[in-house]
């Protein structure tokens, strides 16, 4: 029964249907898909079918590096609010460690890197998203993932020796970051 049948991705460009198409339109490049003005959904072209599989790799290429990016943001502020927290209770002279200038501006740097990491993230995030242009969206992913890249080393690097000793060890949840 399935004798002579095509196999493959069915992709068609939706003229007026009102059903909402986010993402994918915008890494099909232009001419990819053949339109006809009579019919509300045109399949693409046999020759073009390789274009569309090209730009349907690159979506999911850019799509896994914003959730990986997420997800190094995810972790780096989970370390930050442990070291947070650390600060708050460990004392030192009979005040908590959290109070000395130096460690305030650390964790000030920490904090400006982190929402600046954060902001690239979303921003890649809503690019992906809403569609638009290839390239442009290509460059706020990869700058979200070298910001959060370098972000989370920085913000691991600081909560480790900001815990001290401790933070190398088993003992605490930092160490295992």
């Amino acid at each position: 029964a399935l004798k002579g049948k095509r196999f493959g991705v069915p992709a068609f460009i939706l003229e007026g249907s009102g059903i909402p198409f986010h993402g994918l339109h915008a890494a099909i490049p232009e001419g990819v898909a053949a339109r006809q003005r009579d019919s509300a959904a045109t399949p693409l072209q046999p020759a073009t079918r390789e274009a569309f599989m090209k730009a349907v790799d690159q979506l999911r290429s850019l799509g896994a590096t914003v959730v990986a990016s997420a997800e190094l943001l995810g972790l780096a502020s989970a370390a930050f609010e442990m070291t947070l927290a650390y600060l708050r209770e460990r004392e030192q002279f009979g005040v908590a460690i959290g109070t000395f200038q130096a460690l305030r501006h650390r964790a000030a740097k920490l904090y400006i890197a982190l929402e600046l990491a954060r902001s690239a993230v979303m921003a890649a995030a809503r690019m992906v998203d809403a569609g638009g242009d290839a390239m442009a969206t290509a460059q706020h992913v990869s700058l979200a993932k070298a910001r959060m890249s370098d972000t989370a080393l920085l913000v691991l690097d600081e909560a480790i020796q900001m815990h001290g000793g401790i933070g190398m060890t088993d003992e605490h949840e930092i160490g295992f970051f």
